[in-house]
């Protein structure tokens, strides 16, 4: 929980990026990226398809502005940024590096502690006056994801991301110029309770 809300201003944000930029009259990209929904599959296309594009040019990846992502595309995005800008270790990965952990990452069985849970536990927690954490299927999911995670990377002095605080992972410098490095993120959702369209994004956005 946060006592305060100390992400930067889209406004801010995008002022600060565009000053870190080093543009010219050719080299003008500013590069959005929009990933749609269709569970692991397209998780699994989305982060491989960042990571050969980034692979082929290397310059590109500090030319993302911002995701835009549902469902399983939120999840390649955030593999992909995990490994290309939350990483410590990112600016040195050589070659299709990114490519072999997304196969990597991708690979381990993800549904399997899903479907167990859906076809015993969680039938009974929803009839529990209160939720059981260890039979909810959508921890079980959360709970793969940073297995396989902590399986891609092997070691285990490395921070898991998948594991960390979403905003504290933007929150954990003092320094605004390394906070504005990191691409605006948008993940489009929708409230349960009344099927408004809403977002999370670790930049604050007017309306």
């Amino acid at each position: 929980t946060y006592s305060t809300d100390n992400r930067l201003e889209l406004q801010s944000h995008f002022r600060e990026w565009i000053a870190n930029q080093k543009f010219d009259s050719v080299n003008r990209k500013i590069l959005l990226v929009t990933a749609e929904g269709g569970a692991l599959r397209t998780g699994a296309f989305t982060s491989m398809f960042l990571s050969k594009i980034m692979t082929l040019n290397p310059e590109l990846r500090n030319k993302v502005y911002a995701f835009s992502t549902v469902s399983g595309g939120s999840l390649g995005v955030g593999f992909f940024n995990a490994m290309a800008y939350l990483d410590s270790g990112s600016a040195q990965v050589n070659g299709d590096e990114f490519g072999i952990r997304t196969e990597k990452f991708f690979s381990n069985d993800m549904l399997a502690p899903v479907l167990a849970k859906m076809f015993y536990a969680d039938i009974l927690n929803g009839f529990w006056p209160k939720s059981i954490t260890s039979m909810d299927k959508a921890v079980a999911l959360e709970e793969s994801w940073e297995s396989s995670f902590y399986t891609t990377y092997s070691k285990a002095d490395h921070q898991n991301i998948f594991s960390t605080d979403f905003l504290s992972l933007y929150n954990n410098s003092s320094d605004s110029s390394s906070v504005v490095n990191y691409p605006v993120w948008l993940i489009n959702t929708t409230e349960v309770e009344t099927g408004k369209q809403a977002y999370i994004s670790n930049v604050k956005t007017k309306g």
